[in-house]
């Protein structure tokens, strides 16, 4: 059974390449909609987040703060073309953080990480 990740980003090519990259290794679900992205964590078994930092509904941040909320074991990975000092400060939230555009095998890395987080 594959692990699976849950992609969060406004942007769908982004949504896209992200499938296309990693579909043959992990349970791939993604969405546009913060949202929609708490609704598929609480309706699904969700081990690590991906999100953007900015999108029009919430911020990265303020959706990875519901998400703990929620499930306080799930590990989260923010990817954001912008250096935010308050995310790279809060290792609590956020387990990593990826500058845009990312490095495939950077995020495939940080992707096994989190994984191993998460079994541990």
């Amino acid at each position: 059974m594959k692990e699976k990740i849950l992609y969060i980003d406004d942007e769908i090519i982004n949504l896209e390449l992200f499938e296309i990259n990693f579909k043959k290794e992990f349970e791939i679900f993604v969405t546009e909609s913060p949202s929609e992205g708490l609704l598929i964590v609480q309706n699904n078994a969700i081990s690590v987040v991906i999100t953007d930092y900015k999108m029009p509904e919430i911020n990265g941040y303020e959706l990875i703060k519901k998400i703990k909320e929620y499930n306080p074991n799930i590990v989260c990975i923010m990817l954001s073309g912008f250096l935010e000092s308050a995310i790279t400060k809060d290792s609590e939230l956020v387990f990593d953080y990826i500058m845009k555009p990312y490095k495939k095998e950077e995020l495939r890395l940080a992707i096994m990480n989190a994984f191993k987080q998460v079994n541990s």
